[in-house]
């Protein structure tokens, strides 16, 4: 293989494992179809799809911000949800409200203790 070959593939490589992080500036906004459209960096997306890469842990801390159509690449991650403005924050919670079901212990009736 040529150096060039190899430049293309390195550069390939490095661009399917880069990390990119969606910083407060980037405005999510809900279209009318009830979905959620994002404009980052000049650049506008019709449909994101956003997916929570800790759910249980830390529900509101790195969420993957992905395009809707083809194979879901990953635009970027937003690391806190807490850190974006009160109207995104409102906009991505009601779509993870859509996309997730989170259970709730509220009682436990009883415990058993099995050997084995």
């Amino acid at each position: 293989m040529s150096d060039n070959t190899l430049n293309i593939f390195e550069q390939k490589a490095e661009e399917m494992t880069a990390t990119h992080i969606i910083p407060a500036s980037a405005v999510f906004t809900r279209t009318d179809g009830g979905f959620v459209s994002l404009d980052l960096d000049g650049k506008h997306y019709d449909r994101v799809k956003i997916v929570r890469l800790f759910p249980f842990s830390d529900a509101d801390k790195y969420l993957s911000v992905r395009e809707y159509e083809g194979s879901g690449k990953e635009i970027g991650i937003i690391e806190d949800l807490d850190s974006m403005p009160a109207e995104t924050k409102e906009v991505i919670m009601h779509q993870l409200t859509l996309c997730y079901f989170t259970p709730v212990i509220s009682k436990i009736y009883s415990i058993k203790d099995e050997y084995g």
